[in-house]
């Protein structure tokens, strides 16, 4: 575990929003990627600082237990409510000398005394002196998984394999997010002891689409069309996620105009499916004759684009 503040890893203030603690992770994570860096040992340790602050800064509860309790609460086992009845005792007048000589922690007696190695144990989830061996939980590993835009929204199935020859299939949920974290349970380090293994962690990183933009889960696609079919209206074939869809361009369109395509989006779990919003973006031919183009001048008479620009002067004056 990282001993650095973990906005200082990330290069951020203390009241970074999510958004700017997300840009900063992915300018990092790209910096020190292993696939990037493969002559550069130190860079994977980099990456799993990064990974880990971001890890925990992402999410609103663990950001607000570390703001509040520092790498304390990045402890297996921590227990916040512990932590607090302590501090509480502390305030008003225990002492943390050896052995807590100065008192005991409300919540913690009436059994026999104090131990200060049982109470270490259950606030912080490791033991203090003297503790006995046994078996313990692995380790926690975190690595970094790449995956398309398709694979991200539809899900999918992909193989990770590490140095050590141990293939790990990891199963994509639908609907994934750029920057999310899959755990995938027991497949970390072992355990000491024959204990049980930690858990693998994996930071997505979604590439992006040569069509497709994503908001939460809608999607977004902008479609040319010619000046011909923005006038006239057309029937356009769309691509979409699960194939391509005709839709149906009304008369007299203009670039910007949006069309829903109702759950045409993304589906995340049991959520309702997301829709696909095309775009439309009128292109002008690059060369036209003067004859058309003096009968395109004259129709626009009377309803030229920048007439409601007088309009609205008018009106102020």
């Amino acid at each position: 575990m990282t001993t650095r503040d973990l906005y200082d890893v990330l290069g951020v203030p203390g009241t970074a929003e999510q958004d700017t603690i997300k840009k900063a992770y992915r300018k990092l994570a790209r910096k020190y990627h292993p696939d990037v860096n493969a002559s550069d040992p130190s860079a994977q340790q980099k990456f799993q600082e990064v990974s880990a602050a971001y890890e925990v800064l992402s999410d609103p509860r663990r950001r607000a237990l570390y703001d509040e309790f520092g790498h304390d609460s990045m402890r297996q086992g921590f227990d916040p409510e512990q932590a607090r009845a302590y501090k509480s005792w502390s305030q008003a007048g225990g002492h943390a000398g050896a052995g807590y000589g100065g008192g005991v922690p409300p919540g913690f007696g009436g059994f026999g005394g104090f131990d200060a190695d049982d109470f270490l144990r259950d606030l912080f989830g490791s033991r203090g002196r003297g503790a006995r061996s046994g078996p313990a939980r692995g380790s926690d590993v975190r690595a970094a998984l790449e995956i398309d835009f398709q694979t991200a929204a539809l899900g999918g199935v992909r193989t990770i394999s590490f140095g050590s020859g141990r293939d790990v299939q990891v199963r994509i949920p639908s609907g994934a997010r750029d920057g999310e974290t899959l755990r995938l349970r027991g497949q970390g380090a072992p355990g000491p002891g024959g204990g049980p293994a930690g858990d693998l962690l994996l930071a997505l990183s979604v590439q992006p689409h040569e069509l497709f933009s994503r908001e939460e889960l809608d999607l977004f696609i902008d479609v040319p069309l010619t000046l011909i079919e923005a006038v006239r209206g057309a029937r356009v074939e769309v691509p979409t996620l699960d194939g391509s869809v005709t839709v149906k361009i009304p008369p007299g369109s203009q670039t910007g105009n949006k069309l829903r395509l109702k759950g045409k989006g993304i589906q995340r779990g049991s959520d309702r499916a997301g829709d696909l919003y095309v775009r439309l973006q009128v292109h002008a031919p690059r060369t036209i004759d003067e004859e058309t183009l003096e009968r395109l001048e004259r129709a626009y008479a009377g309803a030229h684009p920048r007439d409601r620009w007088g309009a609205r002067q008018a009106a102020r004056a």
